[in-house]
């Protein structure tokens, strides 16, 4: 009851839940060669829940509006005329029954959905803390290698208690 056609759907979060998680463990598993990939993955599902998230906001926020729209009317019933309108009336507030649950239920995803969005944020701070750049960068054969190339001309770019002078 209550409902009207053109009302939307809750859409189905279950495939973005699991990517976000998914990513969140990718990214938390990563090593400095693996972590390019997971964070791009990573920001890329950050970016396109919150696009979706945004969508649902303006959906809550178009129902909303209709609540006010459909209590105006309620207030505005004058009780003169009351048999003729009292189907009116209740369609009125099934009207907005229906639509208080609709916002109640896209507020509950959107605020899974932006707890999951908020550990992906959290699994690539936690990520890029731990990463020693000079640790690894000194214990890379290529970056050795460079690093030693540039020393022999005067420059160095690794500063760690092994290669201080």
């Amino acid at each position: 009851k209550g409902s009207k056609d053109g009302d939307p759907e809750l859409p189905d979060l279950e495939e973005d839940l699991v990517a976000l998680e998914e990513t969140a463990k990718s990214v938390r598993s990563s090593n400095p060669l693996s972590a390019i990939e997971a964070f791009q993955k990573a920001f890329d599902g950050i970016s396109a829940n919150s696009t979706r998230c945004k969508d649902m906001f303006t959906t809550m926020k178009d129902f909303a509006d209709d609540v006010a729209g459909v209590s105006d009317t309620i207030n505005q019933f004058k009780m003169g005329n009351v048999v003729g309108r009292v189907r009116e009336l209740v369609k009125d507030i099934w009207r907005c029954l229906r639509l208080s649950d609709l916002i109640r239920s896209f507020a509950k995803a959107v605020e899974t959905l932006i707890k999951r969005i908020i550990d992906v944020i959290k699994a690539l701070i936690e990520k890029i803390q731990i990463f020693d750049v000079e640790n690894i960068m000194a214990n890379c054969g290529c970056c050795t290698e460079i690093e030693t190339a540039l020393e022999s001309i005067g420059i160095g770019i690794i500063t760690n208690s092994n290669n201080k002078n």
